[in-house]
């Protein structure tokens, strides 16, 4: 049974990601659905399974993105990976907690995209100081309803 719910998060994780990205972004800017469900899945489950849930949708990312191919699922592996094992130093039970996080995670993110980009291709890869100062905020209000959502659906 767990892994029918594992499924159902996998794949309302992409639907919903391409829904914000496609209909709902404005100013070309929209929550990282996925940046977010890794955080949350990670945080309820643990290393494994976040960095598990991390990689086929960075893979899925990555399908989508005309960028260095890898990229995206490499980064959210580590991410996922690093948020599961800190996850017993953090509390995360309150929204502005998860909000925090998501803010912070969304950082590191687009550094370590940055960083891979400058290590496999010569060139660092930026998405530009929009998305660098906007997505975090975006990201941190849709924080909170990612991780009721995993909750929901992973027991």
């Amino acid at each position: 049974m767990k892994i029918a719910y594992g499924a159902a998060v996998f794949l309302s994780g992409i639907f919903l990601e391409w829904i914000c990205s496609t209909h709902l972004a404005l100013l070309g800017l929209a929550p990282q659905v996925l940046l977010i469900l890794t955080v949350s899945v990670a945080l309820l489950s643990g290393p494994a399974i976040g960095q598990s849930f991390a990689f086929g949708w960075g893979l899925y990312l990555d399908l989508m993105s005309p960028h260095l191919f890898g990229a995206n699922a490499l980064t959210l592996t580590l991410i996922g990976y690093w948020v599961g094992v800190v996850r017993r130093q953090m509390d995360a039970s309150s929204p502005a907690s998860q909000a925090m996080l998501a803010g912070l995670v969304s950082v590191l993110y687009f550094i370590l995209l940055a960083l891979i980009g400058l290590a496999f291709r010569g060139k660092f890869f930026w998405p530009g100081w929009r998305f660098f100062f906007l997505e975090p905020f975006l990201n941190a209000l849709a924080a909170p309803f990612g991780f009721l959502f995993v909750r929901a659906l992973m027991p």
